[in-house]
């Protein structure tokens, strides 16, 4: 057959796509397995051992939120403590023993409670044990909510709880962001950097899509290879049409001559002979009348667009009275005389007024 003597001839272009689809393959067996595992990191997870009290008013859920760079999740255990003006909640130790916690990119929420009301927070105090293989760790932000009132407090950080990074600490204590914290470019844009490459990108989402997010992992990846074989599908439609197409002129400016990367396409020559003379006339006689039709319909809209502002913006009350008296005599009946007469002597009127002094 002909297609087969065709990719015996140049294999090449058979081979890439059968190893990108090689590729694929594997990577959509891994993307599949981590959504699972995705799954269970979406929860909110209850503390072992807590027992909640059932006043809503003094649960809270605590929101944790890990860095994205390297070896920003740790593998210790984390401890915070809730604080108001006057009162320090018991320190809870933050753990799940059904999914792993504070993992790069990972967003973990608890629910937890306190056995009084302590208040609107002012501050948090976070820290770990330093403990495991791994235990430095970057927090970018804490968010905890009262149930009972529906309060939402942010607790800003974006620094390491670490012995060996930033100051060596891993004790914080976070106070609540003000408005102007939350609104400060600087907060703005590493939140939104971290959540434009890691959720929207859709190279790099593969492997940092947050475990919340509806996209998963193996629709982004499938999108991924639907974009590379569009690709390079529109690269074999225009492959070798180099000819077809003639390179414009360049574009000289200050003394540099810039030569444009896009090409335009040549005219192809015509395949019938050109119109008469006769022709030619007549297209330009009805394209004159089409245009003499256009002018006449604006011109007659303008016109009638200045009477009617002219009639109405500053009409005089003496012409409006005057219309109104004639529209009265003669739908009564009156005699033609009468309106006349009364016409001629509203117009004496009106002059006397208009008159000047």
């Amino acid at each position: 057959m002909s297609w087969v003597k065709l990719l015996l001839e140049n294999p090449i272009g058979l081979i890439v796509v059968l190893t990108i689809f090689a590729l694929y393959l594997p990577g959509m067996v891994w993307s599949r397995r981590t959504d699972k595992k995705d799954v269970q990191k979406a929860g909110i997870g209850i503390l072992p051992g807590h027992v909640l009290n059932t006043r809503k008013d003094c649960q809270y859920i605590i929101t944790v939120y890990t860095g994205y760079g390297t070896n920003a999740g740790t593998t210790a255990e984390v401890k915070i403590a809730l604080n108001s003006l006057y009162e320090e909640a018991t320190p809870f130790t933050l753990r799940d023993q059904t999914r792993f916690l504070f993992e790069k990119g990972g967003v973990d929420a608890f629910l937890v409670s306190t056995e009084q009301p302590i208040g609107g927070l002012t501050h948090v105090r976070v820290w770990h044990d330093s403990g495991g293989h791994s235990p430095g760790w970057f927090l970018r932000q804490i968010v905890v909510t009262n149930r009972g009132t529906g309060e939402t407090s942010y607790f800003l950080c974006n620094r390491w709880l670490a012995a060996d990074e930033d100051d060596g600490k891993v004790h914080r204590v976070l106070p609540k962001a003000t408005p102007d914290e939350m609104t400060n470019s600087r907060n703005l844009f590493l939140a939104k950097s971290a959540r434009d490459m890691n959720d929207d990108h859709v190279w790099f989402s593969v492997l940092g899509r947050p475990a919340r997010s509806p996209f998963t992992r193996a629709q982004r990846l499938s999108c991924c290879l639907t974009l590379l074989y569009s690709t390079m599908f529109t690269n074999i439609m225009f492959f070798g049409r180099g000819d077809d197409f003639d390179p414009p002129a360049p574009i000289r400016f200050a003394g540099l001559v810039i030569k444009s990367p896009v090409s335009l396409a040549q005219n192809p020559a015509p395949d019938h002979e050109p119109p008469s003379m006769e022709a030619r006339l007549t297209e330009q006689r009805e394209k004159r009348r089409r245009r003499e039709v256009v002018v006449e319909v604006l011109v007659f809209w303008l016109f009638f667009t200045v009477l009617m502002m002219t009639s109405y913006m500053e009409r005089s009350p003496l012409a409006y009275h005057m219309t109104q008296h004639e529209q009265n005599v003669i739908l009564d009946g009156g005699d033609v005389t009468e309106v006349s007469r009364m016409l001629v002597n509203m117009a004496r009127t009106v002059a006397v007024v208009t008159s000047p002094l």
